[in-house]
């Protein structure tokens, strides 16, 4: 009888090995994993948080820096898988690889569950802790978008900040799967009598980009100043939703330039922005605030000897094939004082670092002629010139 139940056990065995034989090869990943419940655990503190941002890092940005970072950092698009959680959650976003209506329709999980790409212990596993990041990310967006006390809003200071007038945003403003570019653009100008930018910048115009990003949100992007007949300066730009401005849409907070005057209008940022809807399409109204919009005296550079020598050298070997007559920042065109006049759009002169001019060609984040075209000796050198220029 021994004999015969030690026969079976090696038959059972030998079975259960030929099965695991046939089943498909995993790769695993270098890094240690990350399950569900310590992401939960890291994002329960944020859930009232208005910021999109705030919740990818506390839900997905974990598992994607964990398992996503040798490949998803520099090497393969999107870039999703880097240091700076803002410019991951905008490369997923923009690249539509999450699904936070259904979130088991994500790519992020379709490329674990079904593609079996680069799990890190057991794909079906890898996909539902996925899963349930995305759905969680939802959940901290639902919570943030309940009726808040007065505190969770700062309403527009008139004394300190000068805002526009509202614009409705369309109730066919079009979401991620929609329409042909998927984006509606509102404009306004600046020089209306019913806003308090004081004094008129006449001529000028401020456009941004909109889509419905899910059933609780709104994407915006590009916003961008169009000037034909003056230089702009602009510090530091919210978007309100019905005249509140929530403490979490600080994206643009960071544009402090000078706008060159142009025809063909300047983008201020290369960044996208989720911000939670009040009452929906239709019925919601935005408004631009600023704390300095005005027309500058005169657009130009301070330091054009310094632009000359450190600045201007590097664009003709690394930047005019693509940035010349042709491209919304011409770098070609005009004598040497207008070239720098053009670059002082691009530049952040309250930080200069995180200035476009230097972030795009140094990091190829947003950057559709890639990275590594200056390096960081040369971004050293534009951060002196720009601080010159304050």
């Amino acid at each position: 009888m021994k004999t015969f139940i030690f026969w079976r056990f090696l038959f059972t065995a030998a079975l259960a090995f030929a099965a695991a034989a046939c089943m498909p090869l995993q790769v695993p990943n270098r890094h240690d994993s990350v399950n569900a419940t310590a992401i939960s655990a890291s994002g329960s503190g944020s859930g009232g948080s208005g910021s999109s941002v705030a919740a990818f890092k506390a839900t997905v940005y974990p598992i994607v820096t964990a398992h996503c970072a040798a490949c998803h950092t520099s090497i393969n698009q999107p870039f999703f898988a880097g240091p700076s959680e803002q410019s991951d959650h905008d490369a997923l976003v923009n690249a539509g690889k999450v699904n936070l209506d259904n979130p088991a329709a994500s790519r992020l999980v379709q490329r674990l569950g079904q593609d079996m790409h680069n799990c890190w212990s057991n794909c079906a596993s890898n996909a539902s802790d996925m899963q349930a990041a995305i759905a969680q990310w939802k959940s901290l967006l639902q919570a943030a978008a309940a009726p808040a006390p007065p505190s969770a809003v700062t309403a527009p200071a008139p004394v300190v900040r000068v805002n526009s007038v509202e614009l409705p945003v369309p109730a066919n403003v079009p979401g991620p799967g929609e329409a042909a570019a998927n984006f509606m653009t509102l404009t306004w100008t600046l020089a209306s009598a019913a806003d308090t930018i004081v004094p008129d910048i006449t001529g000028a115009t401020f456009s941004l980009d909109i889509q419905k990003f899910d059933n609780f949100s709104y994407r915006v992007r590009n916003p961008r100043i169009l000037s034909p007949t003056t230089a702009v300066y602009v510090s530091d730009v919210r978007i309100s939703v019905n005249g509140a401005i929530r403490s979490n849409d600080t994206t643009y907070s960071l544009v402090d330039q000078i706008v060159a005057m142009s025809a063909g209008g300047t983008i201020l940022s290369p960044a996208s922005m989720v911000m939670l809807m009040d009452k929906g399409p239709g019925v919601d109204k935005l408004a631009l605030s600023f704390v300095k919009i005005n027309a500058s005296a005169s657009g130009g550079c301070k330091n054009l000897a310094g632009f000359q020598s450190a600045v201007k050298p590097v664009m003709q070997i690394s930047c005019v094939r693509c940035h010349n007559a042709g491209n919304s920042f011409d770098m070609v065109t005009g004598t040497d004082a207008n070239i720098c006049a053009r670059t002082l759009g691009r530049v952040n002169l309250t930080f200069p670092s995180n200035s476009n001019l230097i972030v795009l060609p140094l990091t190829g984040t947003g950057h559709g002629g890639g990275g590594n075209l200056i390096n960081q000796t040369t971004a050293n050198s534009w951060v002196t010139w720009i601080n010159s220029e304050r």
